[in-house]
């Protein structure tokens, strides 16, 4: 049987068991007198007093899972440190020091470290490893790689305020990730220009994102953190989030609508009963719904979806966008969208009729989604050629792909538009119960 210790930065929050080779979590006694913070909304602190519940099976499986990287990278990872991709503990036990929020997960017997340690190294050795080993810095002994869930290559860096790059040790938090262009697969060339150029686009529509760079030397994308921030005394500090899949108990092999997984209506519905904003983030959901449409971003599913618990009030919100990229162009990748819209989820075959579909399915009005999606396309067409023009810059030698994404972008914003116009007979009145701050 393996043990993990779960940390929030030096306080003990549980231990993570595999006993049989099921999956167990419980709470740590210190943890719960102080009502510390629950891991997510299907794992709860007891209450002071209560007994100590042991969670296992789904609600277990589905938070800790969610963590680790998905696919062939987590075969690969797999293979590499000789553990089982079935095998979600014993992954842990050598990536979970630095995770996607707040959390660190450590070998019994291994503490968090006093002081964050940190290696130096140049962007010449992390090319060299995303050459030699598809992104894992596997030439470092001793070192903790970190758990990134998703499909695509990446790793979990330390960028100070010079811009020198520092590889994290044990549970040392990383600030940025690194996501280079997929050199193994020539069928999807050019990804990290094309996620650095459409999260650069939704940035500059007002779409909440972290800031992303391209750098050419490395052909990456360069992605702050937005689940980290600094102390007044500079030190970095984890910030909890949880992304959908384990908000709502799904495990990753569930991600998408079209095999069980969560719908669009499903996600909304989450974030309007648990934000602590929950017409704002509504709306900002609606406009990453749209975004993704115009973007070709048709893998858009639920784990592309998290939830920040904010420092100052202890409350979930709508954490910023991630993963933006134009799949559309990769026609041998799904063409169809992520989320159903009224039911339909090929985008060239959404209608007006769709969208009214689409509001009855969020007891939203029309008019809102109608003044909500229009206002969207405006900013694209406006912001367009500036976008173009910075990542030109960036990205000397990618300028016929970046204009093609730019066409793409602008046609299918005009598409868009087009289709959201009401038909002729949709002039019906609200379903009963439509969110009254929609009207």
């Amino acid at each position: 049987m393996q043990l993990l210790h779960v940390y929030r930065e030096r306080a003990l929050v549980g231990t993570l068991t595999d006993p049989d080779g099921s999956i167990t979590f419980q709470y740590d006694p210190a943890w719960i007198a102080a009502q510390g913070q629950a891991l997510s909304p299907h794992l709860p602190v007891p209450e002071v007093g209560a007994d100590n519940v042991l969670y296992e099976g789904a609600p277990v499986q589905a938070f800790f899972e969610n963590l680790l990287p998905e696919g062939t990278i987590r075969e690969f990872l797999g293979k590499a440190l000789h553990v089982s991709p079935e095998n979600v503990v014993g992954l842990l036990a050598q990536l979970g020091g630095d995770t996607a929020g707040a959390f660190s997960i450590l070998p019994a017997g291994v503490t968090p470290g006093m002081q964050a340690r940190y290696v130096p190294v140049t962007r010449a050795d992390i090319r060299g490893w995303f050459t030699e080993s598809r992104g894992l810095p596997l030439s470092l002994k001793g070192a903790q790689l970190s758990a990134l869930s998703g499909v695509q290559d990446k790793m979990a860096v330390y960028i100070d305020d010079a811009g020198q790059f520092f590889i994290p040790i044990g549970d040392a938090p990383s600030t940025h990730i690194v996501k280079p262009a997929v050199t193994h697969r020539p069928d999807v060339p050019d990804t990290a220009v094309n996620e650095a150029f459409t999260m650069q686009l939704a940035r500059a529509v007002g779409l909440d994102v972290p800031v992303v760079s391209y750098d050419a030397e490395l052909d990456a994308a360069i992605i702050a953190r937005y689940d980290r921030c600094f102390s007044a005394q500079g030190v970095t500090q984890r910030l909890h989030q949880y992304d959908l899949c384990q908000a709502l108990g799904i495990a990753s092999g569930k991600k998408y609508e079209g095999e069980g997984g969560p719908s669009f209506a499903d996600c909304f519905a989450y974030v309007r009963r648990h934000s602590a904003t929950p017409i704002p983030d509504g709306t900002r959901l609606l406009q990453w719904l749209a975004f993704n449409l115009i973007a070709g971003n048709m893998d858009s599913h639920a784990k592309n979806l998290s939830m920040l618990v904010d420092p100052t009030d202890q409350r979930p919100r709508l954490a910023p966008f991630y993963d933006l990229l134009n799949t559309r162009r990769y026609r041998h990748l799904s063409q169809k969208f992520a989320f159903k819209v009224g039911g339909e989820a090929r985008p060239e075959w959404i209608r007006s009729r769709h969208w009214e579909r689409f509001c009855e399915d969020l007891r939203v009005l029309p008019k809102h989604i109608r003044r909500v999606m229009t206002a969207l396309v405006d900013t694209v067409e406006a912001t367009l050629p500036a976008v173009l023009a910075d990542l030109q810059a960036q990205a000397p030698g990618h300028g016929r792909l970046l204009q093609s994404l730019a066409d793409d972008a602008r046609r299918e914003a005009t598409r868009l538009r087009q289709r959201i116009t009401p038909s002729p007979a949709s002039a019906t009145p609200p379903a009963p119960g439509a969110d009254e701050e929609m009207r």
